[in-house]
């Protein structure tokens, strides 16, 4: 989850960034007829990316203190995953909370030296 958090990061800012000089030098929204799709695509990752990102970002924190970090983790990653752009981060997002979730499984010979 930490390698999404960061890759996810880097591209929300690359974005975020791009969405702000369009904003600055264009004077308006950066959606043009000609380029709808690229621009709406711009758009979508700006605003949708930043809230699968902070939850991938939770997820991890969870999943560092030792609990599971499975919901948030996964809901980061689809939330990431629908932008398009995200999609590596977001599939890595819901790769590291499924295997967050996971119980360890204990092993017989050290469950009987515990005892």
């Amino acid at each position: 989850m930490l390698v999404s958090f960061i890759l996810g990061g880097v591209i929300w800012v690359l974005f975020a960034v791009y969405f702000l000089l369009a904003m600055i030098i264009g004077g308006g929204p950066p959606i043009q007829p000609e380029f709808w799709w690229s621009d709406l695509l711009y758009t979508s990752v700006v605003f949708l990316g930043l809230p699968g990102w902070v939850l991938t970002l939770v997820a991890w924190r969870k999943t560092k203190r030792g609990e599971s970090g499975l919901k948030l983790g996964v809901a980061g990653g689809v939330i990431m995953a629908l932008t398009g752009v995200m999609l590596l981060p977001g599939v890595l997002a819901i790769i590291g909370g499924v295997f967050s979730g996971r119980k360890p499984a204990i092993e017989p010979g050290t469950a009987e030296t515990e005892q």
